[in-house]
């Protein structure tokens, strides 16, 4: 069977016993999944491998049960919960810092670039160093300019880090015509993230 993240499921877990209780799938790719469960004392996650210990263990809930779970309110629960047990997700306006020379761009290790907005194809983004960043206060309009930028970098090559630095944006200052200087810069706190980049 195939699952998807925010699957709902059942799971055959030890909790004071046997039992089956609710599922949420959080993460799904081509080795297994990522589910957290509705357990008597809070929330776990729990990894389940293609290799067989996902069908063991997993399943879709018969409606009677799913319909008992939703009514005692585990899987709304479980999707309220469920944002703060996901790993971190690059954003449009994110740095991103070079772990290593970029050979293409002519960067040496250091050099800071901005996740710019759009996406150039499911699970990529587009990195601009040297950026303007342009930020709508009204909205969530975010576009760079400058570059070298890269194409379409693959999400899964940027690596989180603990750390989360000012950057400098604009917009058009309120009611006022779109002349260089009616633009109004002001400071936004955003996370920091690592890549190093295969020059090959």
């Amino acid at each position: 069977m195939t699952y998807k993240a925010k699957d709902r499921v059942s799971v055959l877990v030890w909790d004071k016993g046997t039992t089956l209780t609710a599922g949420l799938v959080l993460t799904a790719d081509e080795t297994g999944v990522k589910i957290l469960v509705h357990m008597s004392q809070g929330f776990e996650t729990r990894d389940y491998k293609h290799d067989g210990s996902l069908a063991d263990f997993v399943g879709k809930p018969r409606r009677e049960l799913a319909e008992d779970w939703d009514a005692r309110g585990y899987y709304a629960a479980l999707e309220e919960a469920a944002p703060a047990y996901l790993p971190p997700t690059p954003r449009a306006g994110d740095w991103v810092r070079l772990s290593g020379p970029w050979t293409w761009g002519g960067l040496k290790a250091g050099a800071m670039g901005v996740i710019d907005g759009g996406s150039p194809g499911e699970g990529h983004v587009r990195i601009v160093f040297g950026a303007s960043v342009f930020r709508s206060r009204v909205g969530d309009g975010l576009c760079c300019s400058g570059g070298p930028a890269t194409i379409a970098t693959p999400v899964s090559e940027l690596k989180p880090t603990s750390e989360h630095l000012d950057m400098n944006v604009w917009d058009w200052k309120p009611e006022s015509r779109v002349l260089p200087s009616n633009v109004d810069w002001y400071p936004i706190t955003v996370a920091v993230w690592e890549w190093s980049p295969n020059n090959e």
